[in-house]
């Protein structure tokens, strides 16, 4: 009702107040844009003074130590990663992952840059292209990028966590499933992110992991 009521009156205003407000709105579009310009490419700088790359996949290029990088915005809300960012061990006690001296607005910026590498997952296309089955867990698996962390068939991956490839030779598909839909309930503390994945994306990773 009131975006109805909003645009209503707009329409009613002199087209002197009516350019006025076009006007100032694309100003501030653009300042938001430069900002953002800006703030990834200090996190560029960043992630190259940190040299970051030494153990992380950022983009096409750097180490295996850690987790590839290009989907972590996808895999960890914002707040997660500045408390990551801020102090690493306490969330994740014995990590390789140092502490640094960050300034006011360094870990934004790097956020912000690692955010441009980022793709969004479309779930339910992928389930509508490819079906409920292994075809689309194999390609939930890329999309979200699973081998960051994971050794899965067929795919090349970090071995920092458990190998998905014997996943069926452990645990039971009742099991996955229940792990996919909600990590911290089955583990609390876990460092496996919850990726509110549907129903239908955990049956067809599940199809895949257990084909």
């Amino acid at each position: 009702m009131q975006l109805i009521f909003f645009t209503t009156s707009l329409r009613t205003l002199p087209a002197f107040y009516i350019k006025w407000f076009v006007g100032l709105s694309f100003f501030l579009l653009t300042i938001c844009a430069q900002a953002e310009t800006t703030s990834v490419a200090s996190g560029l700088k960043l992630v190259q003074q940190f040299a970051c790359q030494s153990c992380h996949t950022i983009g096409d290029q750097g180490g295996i130590v850690g987790p590839n990088l290009n989907q972590v915005t996808i895999r960890r809300d914002k707040q997660w990663l500045m408390d990551w960012l801020k102090d690493p061990a306490t969330i994740k006690q014995g990590t390789l992952m140092p502490k640094f001296d960050w300034k006011p607005g360094d870990r934004e910026a790097v956020i912000d840059y690692l955010a441009s590498f980022a793709t969004q997952v479309d779930g339910d296309a992928i389930i509508a292209q490819k079906g409920k089955d292994e075809n689309a867990g194999k390609a939930l698996i890329q999309a979200y990028q699973c081998a960051a962390c994971h050794k899965v068939a067929g795919e090349p991956g970090r071995m920092l966590f458990p190998d998905l490839t014997t996943v069926k030779e452990r645990r039971t598909p009742e099991w996955e499933r229940n792990w996919l839909k909600d990590p911290q309930a089955i583990k609390p503390g876990t460092f496996m992110p919850n990726f509110h994945l549907s129903d239908d994306e955990i049956q067809a990773i599940t199809s895949y992991l257990y084909r």
